[in-house]
């Protein structure tokens, strides 16, 4: 280890040489290709956030060594200040350099190609400073820089960082990039293997100690309240597979919602999700679920969803030729397609149009909260240029007035940082901070119904 003198106060240029500092941020977009979201690596909790934090800190800026203030990373980390959190921090860089990550591809023979390094190719703590330099695997940097948007899995780190177990970042992580690809149902053992966590212990354990833990701290982040994961095991049928989803998806509360109560718990207890939307499908063409008792106790997800796929594409095919049969009918095809499998050795490929039949549902939601979201995004973006025109049009008695009314509020948005100036927000300068704070309190009144918004205005075209 090298040592500096203790009159040093700062990184020789020799160390550091063309470094790049980084700000260690807190927030924002954290960018990497896909392949590092399915890379084996064994971490601690603090190791693989800090990690995260670096990537995100990086924005991309790709040289041979990089240097990050401690300090930062340690209040990121929540160390404790009475702690010498800058030894820690490099404690925690030292052992990122000893820890190895495995990054495997296989090609269409089943051949691997396999990649191992370690997250950090060398290390320099200075105590002064309090600020440590290092730098990256040369072909690790690929992983991170070399991006393109088909390959390229984008998070937040504010995610990241509010989770306090490896597991759930492993699964968070690992199910964010299948979701990225449109992929929402997993074989167990391929999720077990890329989430990487307790591999070889027994599923029920598994899934009380692993999954159902990490689904709620997922949803106790309030972006991902709707998160759900879940498999189609039950009563005498082995889970084989796990079905997840993100999408702000109509609340469950909604599922089956015109089925009698005591039905309706049994049958949430019994069906996964995906069934269960089939099935809210279904009794809108005169599928009644009260009547299938424990008929379908003993069959597996893709035989129920192939064979009501069977009658959804024979219900469509009566519409088209004009042969309708009433809804009772159709309600009793449901119930005999399952227990006497008229999908027969079909299964898989109607099982499969039945999971696209979900997923189309899924999307249309999704749109829909696109629409919603963009139409508040054009709101909100009006209504602060109304804000900015609110401001502009007071006289300077008026804009003395209203500051002084308000000035709870200003104080309030101002203690973010320095103190509101008053000479400032008189200049109406729009490159101030003060002006900034006022559009941001006038926009908030706004919004609150405080301050009437005016009506958009219709251009002619003529």
């Amino acid at each position: 280890m090298l040592l500096l003198s203790p009159k040093s106060n700062r990184l020789p240029k020799e160390i550091l040489g063309n470094s790049q500092f980084i700000p260690a941020v807190k927030e924002g977009l954290l960018r990497f290709r896909s392949e590092l979201s399915l890379a084996e690596y064994n971490l601690t909790l603090l190791e693989l956030k800090t990690w995260f934090i670096v990537i995100a800190s990086l924005k991309e800026q790709e040289s041979p060594l990089y240097v990050i203030p401690a300090m930062s990373i340690a209040d990121q980390l929540g160390i404790n200040k009475a702690k010498a959190r800058g030894t820690m921090v490099s404690d925690i860089f030292g052992k990122l350099m000893k820890q190895t990550i495995t990054i495997t591809a296989k090609n269409e023979t089943g051949e691997a190609s396999v990649y191992r390094a370690n997250f950090f190719g060398e290390t320099y703590y200075d105590a002064n400073s309090k600020i440590i330099a290092f730098s990256i695997p040369p072909i690790l940097h690929k992983f991170l820089f070399h991006l393109k948007n088909n390959l390229t899995l984008s998070l937040d780190i504010s995610d990241i960082l509010k989770f306090e177990s490896v597991m759930t970042i492993r699964m968070f992580v690992y199910l964010r990039e299948l979701d990225r690809l449109n992929i929402h149902s997993v074989p167990i053992e391929e999720f077990r293997k890329h989430v990487n966590f307790s591999p070889s212990s027994d599923y029920r354990v598994y899934k009380q100690r692993v999954i159902k833990p990490a689904e709620k701290e997922i949803q106790n982040t309030g972006m991902y309240r709707y998160f759900h994961i879940e498999d189609d095991g039950r009563k005498g049928i082995k889970a084989t597979t796990i079905y997840f989803g993100f999408t702000n998806e109509e609340d469950d509360n909604l599922l089956l919602a015109s089925v009698a109560s005591k039905c309706r718990k049994d049958l949430l207890k019994k069906f996964s999700r995906r069934i269960l939307l089939l099935m809210d499908f279904a009794i809108k063409e005169g599928f009644n679920p009260t009547y299938i008792k424990n008929q379908f106790d003993t069959f597996d997800d893709d035989r129920i969803a192939a064979n009501f796929q069977v009658v959804f594409s024979r219900i469509a095919s009566d519409r088209k030729t004009n042969r309708q049969k009433t809804p009772d009918e159709y309600g009793r095809y449901f119930i005999r397609a399952v227990v006497d499998n008229w999908a027969g050795d079909d299964v898989a490929a109607r099982a499969k149009q039945a999971k696209q039949k979900v997923r189309n549902a899924e999307i249309q939601k999704q749109m829909q909260d696109i629409t919603e979201q963009e139409k508040f995004q054009g709101q909100a973006s009006y209504i602060r240029g109304c804000a900015k025109e609110f401001i502009e049009a007071m006289s300077l008695g008026e804009l003395v007035t209203f500051i002084k009314a308000n000035k709870k509020e200003i104080h309030v948005l101002a203690s973010r940082g320095r103190a509101f100036d008053m000479d400032n927000a008189l200049s109406r300068k729009k490159t101030y901070r003060e002006f900034r704070i006022l559009c941001q309190l006038v926009a908030g009144k706004m919004m609150a119904g405080q301050i009437p918004v005016p009506t958009p205005k219709i251009q002619s075209l003529f």
